[in-house]
């Protein structure tokens, strides 16, 4: 039996094969197959409690793993920033931003990446352009949603436009990464 400390702010509710989780922050609906996780009341709080007296199985530690990740995801959102590296990089989205936002990106290339951001408004994913400290242009790319999962290939599809360089340095970078660059050409 493994279980999870919940949050006094999260409601839980069941349904045949799926957990409801709402919080501040949105509604996730996890599916649980044949796993049927319960809540139970202790002196520290409110428990999810997954499995029965046996040792955890690895789906079980899986399905916990997943609903903690849910449960941060509702309670206070997920974050994920990327930095625009190289002279002349920026990100805008478009001024119609109410009916259809694009996020474009300059990279460097002839022309610029177009991403439309309304199927991602649709899936509770906000993106927004910021500058970085000492910039004069958007820089710095946001991302903000509940689903960890969706946050995160986001930014995936986004920094596939242009990894960074191990020469220069140039592209697109987490914000919290620190590309070693490596040693060119000797004469």
């Amino acid at each position: 039996m493994i279980s999870l400390l919940l949050p006094s702010t999260l409601q839980l509710s069941f349904a045949p094969s799926i957990l409801i989780l709402k919080g501040p922050r949105g509604t996730i609906r996890l599916a649980t197959g044949t796993l049927q996780p319960r809540v139970r009341d202790t002196p520290t709080g409110r428990r999810l409690v997954i499995g029965g007296v046996h040792q955890a199985t690895s789906d079980e530690a899986t399905l916990l793993a997943h609903i903690a990740r849910s449960v941060d995801g509702v309670r206070v959102g997920i974050r994920n920033r990327l930095r625009l590296v190289g002279v002349g990089f920026r990100a805008t989205i478009s001024k119609d931003a109410e009916r259809n936002p694009v996020l474009s990106i300059k990279l460097g290339y002839r022309e610029e990446r177009q991403v439309p951001l309304m199927p991602f408004k649709k899936l509770g994913i906000e993106v927004a352009v910021a500058r970085r400290e000492g910039r004069s242009k958007g820089t710095l790319v946001r991302i903000e949603g509940t689903h960890r999962e969706r946050v995160n290939q986001l930014a995936v599809n986004l920094r596939k436009f242009r990894i960074p360089d191990p020469y220069k340095g140039k592209g697109i970078q987490y914000d919290t990464e620190r590309i070693v660059l490596k040693k060119g050409k000797r004469e």
